[in-house]
């Protein structure tokens, strides 16, 4: 009686999962607004430093703001993906957009959807602050490009 309560147990889960994965899907078509993301999403200019002193305040931010928790720069997939990198693959708008709206870029964004499809995680608003700490992220991401 309990291998068929865990065998409809796991039935279950799995098509929850099954489910919310194809309701993120609907409404892909175009939309997105590029490769920067959805231009409703106001983010500032931000010039990118290389100082090793933005580099260093940037990796305490991370770690700080939570981020370690889903992510790891260099060694492969935690929870979210691995971001060593990223700044190549990705804009700084782009970034900018998911680090500062992420709730909103699962929704508008065909890359946040397609993050969402194969990480199964939304990634959580940590509530950067856009003047006084992201720029150190973006220092610190940009800092392990390759």
């Amino acid at each position: 009686m309990m291998a068929r309560f865990t065998i409809l147990k796991t039935v279950l889960v799995l098509g929850s999962l099954c489910a919310l994965v194809a309701a993120c899907g609907k409404g892909e078509g175009g939309g997105g607004g590029g490769a920067d993301g959805p231009e409703s999403i106001q983010v500032p200019e931000i010039a990118v430093s290389t100082a090793a002193a933005d580099i260093a305040k940037g990796e305490a931010t991370f770690k700080t703001k939570g981020c370690v928790a889903c992510h790891k720069v260099g060694g492969g997939k935690l929870v979210g993906p691995d971001l060593k990198g990223v700044t190549a693959r990705r804009s700084i708008k782009w970034m900018e957009r998911m680090i500062l709206h992420p709730e909103i870029m699962i929704k508008e964004d065909a890359t946040a959807k397609e993050l969402l499809k194969t990480h199964f995680t939304p990634m959580a608003n940590q509530n950067v602050n856009p003047s006084e700490e992201l720029p150190f992220i973006l220092a610190y991401l940009k800092s392990h490009e390759s």
